[in-house]
């Protein structure tokens, strides 16, 4: 029997498969993995830097009414939440008064002054007239303004 090689072609051998053969859904793991990273990474400098703003405040005031009392200390603390409330609140550098103080409790979304630190705020500044007012929470109030009216974030709806 005589044989006769069949016309065979040699064998073609498949291109070798890549190191990185990713189906679209690996890819959308991909980049959602990467938006949340970039996301967390925002938020986290975001919140640092609110952190660090809030302590020089909390210290600003601490310093900038250190040992007062009576007149001086209103007008410490008022200076200094015009100076929180300026960029969020531009419009509140022309108020004083009742106003002011309308303003600053309606911008907390909460009524924070009333009674003697009301009176200290609006009047005791321009009067040289007598106020029971605690210095303490007076100061409270106004960390606690700081916070609620989220100045230092760029405000809230008054």
């Amino acid at each position: 029997m005589n044989q006769q090689p069949l016309p065979l072609d040699d064998i073609i051998l498949p291109a070798a498969v890549s190191y990185w053969p990713l189906a679209w859904g690996w890819w959308l793991a991909i980049v959602t993995a990467i938006t949340l990273i970039l996301g967390l990474s925002f938020w986290l400098v975001k919140h640092l830097q609110y952190k660090r703003h809030l302590k020089d405040a909390t210290e600003g005031l601490e310093h900038a009414t250190d040992s007062l009392q009576g007149a001086e200390l209103f007008i410490a603390v008022n200076t200094w939440l015009k100076t929180q409330a300026a960029a969020a609140f531009p419009q509140a550098q022309s108020l004083y008064g009742d106003a002011w103080i309308e303003f600053l409790n309606s911008s907390a979304g909460k009524v924070l002054f009333i009674d003697e630190q009301a009176l200290a705020l609006s009047q005791g500044i321009y009067q040289p007239i007598r106020i029971n007012c605690d210095a303490n929470a007076l100061k409270k109030n106004a960390l606690l303004w700081l916070t609620l009216s989220r100045a230092l974030k760029g405000g809230r709806e008054c």
